[in-house]
């Protein structure tokens, strides 16, 4: 049933597209200037690769180094599966 809730981002392919794709191609939408891009709105996750597991954790930039969250969001699903 309709809650009303929205994520806000509004890609030009909103009607093709998926969140996780949303996530893997770290898109951009029309309101992204209002709401931000789809890497602003993730919160966190998991990447599973054929190597293990790396979780993103919702940590500021500057408090835990290189951000594992950038190189992950718009890997495209080189790296792995996000979930």
């Amino acid at each position: 049933r309709a809650r009303g809730y929205t994520l806000g981002h509004f890609p030009q392919s909103f009607e093709y597209s998926t969140l996780g794709g949303w996530i893997a191609t770290r898109s951009t939408g029309q309101q992204s200037k209002y709401y931000g891009r789809i890497d602003d709105l993730f919160f966190g996750g998991k990447l599973i690769s054929p190597v293990g597991e790396a979780t993103v954790y919702p940590f500021p930039a500057s408090a835990a180094g290189p951000s594992v969250k950038e190189q992950i969001l718009g890997s495209e699903g080189r790296l792995g599966f996000i979930t």
